[in-house]
């Protein structure tokens, strides 16, 4: 009986607006990961399996930073209304695609809906940081969201794990996967659309798609300015980019490698499906189970720069234990630490741009570092794809290469992190 009674009693200690929040955000959060778990997971292993080479796997990797380039513009147009259904329209129609991902198996019909749903699918990211920071306390924000994510990574690990066991067992059962995660993908953005937007002072929801005013902050990205005013407000303000500078450098390595990884991990490690699922979704999800619990609760207490320096120390180990692994089960300690890392670079882009971002500004210096992220995923895999197949480097070593990259951006961050952190807005 007392365990019947604990979602109601944890839930009793948020405001009525949080729960409201948390109550559409959870069921979505639960089905997504089961859709990441089911199709994302495997996107590089079965393309390669069903004969994507190196070219392909660099343009499928490109595809997922290709909605992004756009970001900068949506952020602007997302300040101005129609919020949740930025988040809803490229979501359900990406999602929905991926059912039609394995109807043949053929490599460039595989790649093109692949890549339209990446494209497609990292549009509603501005959207998505205002609905977080308008619906959700700034006492709460951080916790909830972190419990979110541990939902998320929970379902993803558990149905990656049952997919990747599942395929190995009926080689063909992709194909049917497919139409199921799509299935939940819907599921989830039918859901989160359920979200009705709260003004920025915290106020009563607003109508669905109606501009919400912000008085407190001139010049934010909304209807009364144009996108060149948005674009030169921003451009004034040096701090900001400088972090993002220092960002595009720590977040580069991650991108050189993409089109070599699938080949690392299949051709040189022998990587099955089994292993598959057990190195890319459930040792993850067990770091980063652990670590968005940890960023959660240090979220309102630790300087979000601090958290990015331990995050790309943390990210750092997959590079080097990639690089020297000898088989495909060797790759766990990274694959634990690199989960751990990955709950810092979801949580600190949004708690670290509301310290520069003020008001309705939010979505569009969202919309700014989603769109420089699109540009180092747009050149890093083409760089990488030049190392390997141009210069003739051996995989190793570009994944030492992308290590030292790594340590080269923490040492930037390191002096701007102290020469920050005595200003009043910085301190977390």
């Amino acid at each position: 009986m007392r365990s019947a009674k604990w979602p109601l009693s944890f839930l009793s200690r948020y405001s009525a607006a949080d729960r409201l929040t948390f109550g559409f955000d959870a069921p979505a959060a639960a089905s997504v990961g089961v859709f990441n778990g089911l199709a994302v997971t495997f996107a590089g292993i079965i393309g390669r399996k069903i004969g994507l080479d190196a070219h392909m796997l660099a343009i499928l990797g490109i595809s997922a930073y290709i909605g992004l380039i756009l970001n900068l513009w949506i952020g602007h147009l997302s300040a101005r209304g129609h919020v949740e259904a930025w988040v809803l329209v490229p979501s359900i129609l990406s999602r929905f695609l991926v059912a039609f991902a394995l109807i043949g198996v053929s490599p460039w019909f595989y790649l093109s809906i692949m890549s339209i749903f990446n494209g497609l699918a990292n549009l509603s990211g501005p959207a998505y940081a205002s609905i977080m920071r308008s619906n959700y306390s700034d006492r709460h924000r951080g916790e909830l969201m972190g419990y979110i994510r541990v939902l998320i990574q929970v379902t993803t690990a558990l149905s990656a794990a049952f997919a990747g066991w599942i395929m190995e067992a009926v080689p063909v059962s992709q194909h049917f996967l497919f139409p199921v995660a799509a299935a939940f993908g819907i599921a989830s953005s039918l859901l989160f659309f359920r979200i009705k937007v709260r003004s920025p002072e915290g106020g009563d929801p607003v109508p669905v798609g109606t501009a919400t005013q912000d008085r407190s902050d001139e010049g934010s990205g909304d209807e009364s300015h144009g996108f060149l005013d948005s674009f030169v407000s921003l451009a004034r303000d040096r701090s900001f980019l400088v972090y993002m500078g220092i960002y595009f450098v720590i977040g580069f390595p991650d991108k050189i490698v993409i089109p070599v990884e699938p080949i690392r991990f299949v051709d040189e490690l022998g990587m099955s499906y089994a292993a598959a699922g057990f190195v890319q979704g459930s040792l993850p999800f067990l770091g980063a189970l652990l670590g968005y619990l940890i960023y959660a609760k240090a979220a309102g207490r630790t300087n979000p720069f601090l958290a990015l320096i331990i995050t790309a120390l943390l990210s750092s180990t997959r590079y080097l234990n990639t690089a020297l692994a000898g088989t495909a089960m060797q790759l766990a300690p990274g694959a634990f630490l690199n989960g751990m890392s990955n709950a810092g670079w979801d949580l600190i882009p949004i708690f670290s741009l509301m310290l520069f971002a003020r008001g309705r500004k939010l979505g569009f210096y969202f919309g700014f570092h989603s769109t420089l992220i699109g540009l180092r995923g747009l050149v890093g895999p083409l760089v990488g794809t030049w190392l390997y197949v141009g210069l003739g480097l051996r995989i190793s070593t570009i994944y030492l290469l992308a290590y030292g990259l790594e340590l080269f951006g923490i040492a930037l961050l390191v002096p701007y992190y102290f020469a920050t952190r005595r200003e009043p807005r910085w301190q977390g």
